[in-house]
């Protein structure tokens, strides 16, 4: 712990370089300016000693600015580190998280960082604090999960009645990585985009399919892909090819046709269950096996 001077006082030299993980008991609402004159670890807490949600390693003419938490009646140990300036001239670290793999709350140590999910085994929820008092709060999300079979999604829901986009929550499949900022009332998304993905589909003769994309906006763009999942045509398991909505030799129309809303994908499959696709070996036009393929649909916003 770094004991100030009994003497008072508002900016000192540190010229250790001993490990820091905390502060001494000062009146609350006191700031303090530290000038490091060594190389020292400042370690993050999250409670009496808040940085920016990670460690910082300090060099030679860093500059750190630091503010009492408790009351101004009262006296606490509380420090929050509300701002750091690199003599390197580099900007303070963003918080980095590990991968999320279910529900998570995010903190105020999430401020400028990310919040990624990767190996979900059910959809996930991202819960946003309260608006009020975080304007200017910038949070990135991903979802970076790789399940095909079951795509899994990660819905974001703002606190209580507040919205984001103007929607009481959003969702997100595999692919999905966007800025949201706080503007004091709700969330925005400023960059980015939100994707929807509906895993394998059979493909059938004349089928339909009701897939809720989960976007609460009509989608800007739609895309489609076949999988293989049995070889047909040359193309081996696990190939994938991008596939055009509806196509026709002149005769019969193949494939499959969609239209999108503010909250489904309606898809109806042709009445013939043929569909074409170019052999992988020669190019020739060749009719897949259905039952060797399945269907993928892609919704963005």
């Amino acid at each position: 712990t770094l004991s100030l001077p009994a003497g008072g006082g508002g900016v000192f030299n540190v010229t250790g370089t001993t490990g820091i993980t905390g502060i001494s008991s000062a009146q609350g609402g006191r700031r303090v300016l530290l000038r490091f004159a060594a190389g020292c670890v400042l370690t993050h807490n999250g409670t009496s000693f808040i940085l920016f949600g990670s460690n910082i390693t300090t060099a030679s003419g860093d500059v750190a600015e630091f503010v009492n938490d408790a009351a101004q009646d009262a006296s606490g140990s509380n420090w929050r580190c509300v701002n750091y300036q690199f003599a390197s001239g580099v900007p303070a670290p963003s918080p980095t998280a590990s991968a999320k793999t279910s529900n998570y709350t995010v903190l105020d140590s999430d401020r400028g960082g990310s919040v990624r999910f990767a190996g979900l085994s059910a959809d996930a929820t991202l819960t946003l604090p309260a608006a009020s008092g975080r304007a200017g709060f910038v949070l990135y999300v991903s979802n970076e999960d790789t399940a095909d079979a079951t795509p899994w999604g990660v819905i974001v829901d703002p606190n209580g009645a507040e919205l984001i986009d103007g929607l009481s929550s959003r969702e997100g499949h595999v692919g999905t990585r966007v800025t949201l900022l706080c503007d004091g009332t709700g969330w925005r998304t400023v960059q980015g985009c939100w994707r929807y993905f509906s895993g394998n589909q059979t493909i059938s003769g004349g089928g339909s399919l009701v897939l809720a994309h989960g976007l609460g906006v009509r989608p800007k763009r739609v895309l489609i892909e076949l999988i293989c999942t049995t070889a047909d045509i040359a193309y081996s398991i696990g190939d994938i090819v991008p596939y055009s909505v509806q196509t026709c030799d002149g005769v019969t129309t193949y494939g499959v046709g969609c239209v999108a809303d503010a909250t489904n994908l309606t898809v109806r499959q042709s009445a013939s269950a043929t569909w074409q696709l170019h052999r992988k070996d020669t190019g020739a036009q060749a009719s897949i096996t259905a039952a060797s393929w399945r269907v993928r649909f892609y919704a963005e916003d």
